[in-house]
This record gives structure tokens, sequence and C-alpha cells, in this order.
């Protein structure tokens, strides 16, 4: 289009949902544009993304990297385009380059690292015109684990501390049925595994170790508190793959059944004994909810909800077995769905938006839910009237949430800092 949107222009369209467009840049002399493609692949459940080349006309494609790893990239003057990609550990990028034709954007190299760091990932490229100078966000994050005191009557916290000190990716998922053990996912070897430490050790014991190719998370405790109940995923990030299971107090992990789980699994705590998991419809825009049997594997259908491709969903079972709760990444409304008879309703979350997690309290009326803004999140109580209460808040971070014991007098709350500056490279 014109400087002032005038005659706009169609250049490209995405064939269906399964595909989106980022990071368009012009190429230095202005005749051709660059882009990523993030496609969804339905059959493998991975994403693929591809930087391309296009001339103004949509004509004259080029295909320049491949990797479901991409992240992002910028064209310099010297025609080099520079890109991050991930690596295999899921918690580092380093940069490629590659040399390309401005003109038909065709390769003139082949991809090449320039850097071989570890820890913290790159994004936001700039250059100077000349294309010697180099400017990048480096961001790195850590997450810990807290445990709170929680009163219920009063919606808010009394004592906290600090229960995992590595700075590694420590997510909580789950309690001991005793309640003197936290059950979380671990990344302290590079690829994620199933831990649980007690509230009176300084030390993590793992159940899973992670490993690559069979990369473990989300554990959830069967109702009667035998199993560990998990997900696996060849990759981090990736689709989950099986569902697993390993004895409460370690051994052997044993496969139950295997289907690309959404967002892992949920169970019920007893009396109630019903596990669910979902799966993606293959159009994309359904969730399907099926319960099944830490011994047995997969059982019934119970219920569907629509989706949006594009946007992910965040759910959870109440602990009495008797209701789904849903809210969409983002937004403020849950979304309430019977099990066992019952109405399904709406809870709109007035004035805090940016909902990202959502966990039941131990009464299956309460609810644990964080909101995102541009000052950082707050990790809220909703109470049985539906009345917000804020209990945890963090500047810098846009990932919490709480997970009560089964008694529901303590909370393990996960907590992550951030930590992003502004740096320069030259002569690279």
């Amino acid at each position: 289009m014109g400087p002032n949107g005038e005659q706009p222009l169609r250049f490209l369209s995405a064939p269906d949902t399964r595909s989106t467009f980022y990071s368009v840049q012009w190429a230095p002399n202005g005749k051709r544009l660059a882009y990523g493609v993030l496609h969804t692949l339905e059959a493998a459940n991975q994403q693929e993304q591809i930087l391309q080349t296009r001339d103004l006309d949509a004509q004259s494609l080029t295909t320049l990297v491949s990797s479901p790893n991409l992240d992002d990239f910028i064209w310099l003057p010297d025609d080099r385009i520079l890109y991050s990609v991930y690596e295999g550990d899921g918690q580092s990028e380093n940069l490629w380059e590659i040399s390309v034709n401005k003109s038909t954007g065709a390769p003139r190299s082949q991809p090449r690292q320039i850097t071989n760091w570890a820890g913290f990932f790159v994004f936001t490229f700039s250059a100077t015109a000349d294309g010697r100078h180099l400017s990048f966000l480096k961001f790195s994050s850590a997450s810990s684990i807290y445990v709170a005191e929680f009163d219920r009557q009063r919606g808010v916290l009394k004592a906290s501390r600090r229960l995992t000190t590595t700075d590694s990716y420590d997510y909580p998922t789950d309690w001991t049925a005793d309640g003197k053990a936290v059950v979380f996912t671990s990344s302290r070897n590079g690829h994620s595994g199933i831990s649980k430490e007690s509230l009176d050790r300084d030390s993590e014991e793992p159940l899973v170790p992670g490993a690559e190719g069979t990369e473990s998370d989300g554990p959830r405790l069967s109702p009667d508190g035998k199993w560990i109940l998990f997900t696996q995923a060849q990759k981090p990030g990736s689709t989950a793959e099986r569902i697993m299971r390993v004895p409460v107090e370690g051994g052997t992990p044993e496969l139950v059944f295997s289907a690309p789980a959404y967002n892992g699994v949920r169970c019920a705590r007893a009396p109630a004994d019903l596990c669910l998991f979902a799966e993606q419809a293959s159009d994309g825009h359904q969730l399907v909810f099926s319960a099944f049997d830490p011994v047995k594997g997969r059982g019934r259908e119970l219920t569907r909800f629509p989706a949006d491709p594009n946007i992910d969903d965040n759910w959870n079972l109440s602990p009495d077995g008797k209701w789904l709760a849903l809210v969409r990444f983002r937004d403020n409304v849950i979304h309430f769905l019977p099990l066992q008879g019952g109405q399904a309703h709406d809870l709109v979350i007035r004035g805090w938006p940016g909902l990202t997690s959502l966990d039941f309290a131990i009464d299956s009326k309460g609810l644990f839910v964080n909101s995102v803004t541009t000052g950082g999140s707050t990790l809220l109580y909703i109470d049985p009237a539906g009345k917000p209460h804020p209990l945890w808040q963090l500047k810098s971070s846009s990932m919490c949430w709480a997970i009560p014991s089964r008694g529901g007098k303590d909370l393990a709350i996960l907590g992550q800092s951030l930590n992003s500056n502004l740096w320069m490279i030259e002569n690279f």
C-alpha cells in the first residue's frame, strides 16, 4: 500500500487456519519480501517454521530455511539473513546465517551457525545501516516453587517460602496424598523430568529423569494417590504423544495409552475416581474430553468444547469430578461444563483481563487463576461467589499458578523470574 494506506494490494494469503505469517521484512534493495511461515502439521502434531522470500508480484518463491525451532530473523544490508534457532534443550538459542541473492532470493551459501551460546534466548534484531552492528534482546528466565499457607475464609496468603532454589525450570502440578511433598516437572538436567520434594527437605527426589526423546511433563496423582500420571513427548514444547504412569514412591514408568493429549491430564480426588484428558478434533475447532483409567487406559468420551486452533485453552477438573472449567488464553471468561448433571455456565472476571492459568480450590467451588497485564501478573483466588481476591504479584512474569494440597491448607505456587537486556555485537 502507499504511505497513507492508499491502493492496498493483497500480497499473500495463508491456505488455511493452520498457517500464519510473522516477521515480514523488506530485502535491502526493496525488490523482495522475506517472512516466516508457522504451519501446524496435523498428522504429526508438530509445528513447522519456514523462512521464505517472494518478489512483489508474489511469483518468484524461494525457501531458505525450514526448522521447527526457527525463531526470529533479520535481512542485513550485506545480503545475509541472520536468524535464531532454539537448541534441543529448549532453554537456549543461537544465531545462524545464510547468504542470499537480494534480487532472486536464491540462497548463495549453506546455513552456518555463528554463535555457541547457552542459557538464554535472542530475538528482536536491529542492525545499523552498514550492517556492522547488530542489537538484540537477550532473554533468560527461571521458575521456582513457593509454598504458602492459604486462609480460605479471608482469601489471603499467610507465611510463604521458596521450596526449590536452583536456576532451572520447576513447575508444580500436584501434591502427594499426605500433603508432605510437592510433585513437579523439572528441567534440571536439560530435559523435562518428574520429581517431588518434601517440605522438610532441601533436595528433590527424581522420579522420572528427563532424557532426550522422552520429555516428561505435567505430573498428576491418581485419585487413590498410588500413581503419578504424566505425559511424554519427543521434543520440548511439542504435543504429548503418550500418557504414562509411575508409582508415587518411584519405579519404572509404564505406558497407560498413546494419545495426543492437549495440555496434559487431570484427575479428581478420592472419593471421586475420574481422570480426564483432552484431544483436538481433526479440524482443530473442538476439544474432545475423554475419561481414562490409570491402569486400564482410555475410556469413553464425556464432552466437547468449541476451540480456536490459533488460541490456547487452559482447562481443569474439579476435585469432586463434577465440573470441567476452561479459560481461553488471555480472556477473562471462565467456562464451566457439567460432567454429572447441571447446567453449563460462564463466569466473567471483571477488572482482571489476560487469564492464563486455572486451578480449582480443594472445595471444588473456588478457583485460582492468573491475570496478566502490562504491569506483570497477579495470582487471584476466585471465591464461590465469584469475587476475585489478589494473592500474589510478580512484576516481570506472565506465568503463575497455585496448586492446593489435599487438605487445602497449603498452596504450591509457581513463581517465574525474567531477565531481559539489550545487547549489541559487531564483527559477526
